[in-house]
């Protein structure tokens, strides 16, 4: 028995072994298809420019500490990394997540953080201030115009050029 023993090994590795495919199936440790192999990504939605985990408001900033915001309610994913530091990926960019510091922002400094002007300047907070009053009011001459009220001083026809006479923003 022993003697056929060689026999029958060879015999059934040689009819049980299929290979599946030459490529090495050990890969190096790191960048993958752009993501690092070992980051945890968690989804996460964006309230008031933050995004809270573990009990923390995490903001987004660039590589030159430059606060960025996320339109409100999007869904951006947080990669908590092996090196125990956090980012935001968004639309294919890595920026830094850490706490923001001080006070919470002001509809105003999101709003000129969104547009890209520098919220410290004074004019700039008088810009979003129209900026609101003006959008209210084309939402509600939009709203008007929808539900035929029709003003007795304002005819609809009226409304109508108003709003497409109005730019949108």
């Amino acid at each position: 028995m022993k003697k056929n023993n060689e026999v029958f090994q060879n015999y059934y590795n040689i009819r049980n072994k299929k290979i599946i495919s030459k490529q090495n199936v050990f890969q190096k440790e790191g960048n993958k298809n752009g993501n690092w192999a070992v980051d945890l990504e968690i989804n996460r939605k964006v309230l008031n420019g933050v995004v809270r985990y573990q009990g923390k408001n995490y903001a987004a900033f660039d590589m030159y500490n430059k606060r960025i915001i996320f339109p409100f309610n999007s869904d951006v994913l947080l990669a908590h990394s092996s090196d125990d530091n956090l980012y935001f990926k968004y639309n294919d960019k890595k920026y830094f997540a850490k706490e923001p510091n001080g006070k919470y922002l002001s509809l105003t400094e999101m709003w000129a953080l969104e547009k890209g002007l520098d919220y410290s300047i004074s004019a700039v907070g008088k810009l979003a201030f129209i900026y609101n009053k003006t959008n209210s009011f084309l939402k509600l001459l939009n709203y008007i115009s929808q539900n035929l009220i029709v003003f007795p001083w304002l005819p609809k026809i009226i409304i109508l050029k108003l709003i497409k006479s109005c730019p949108n923003t």
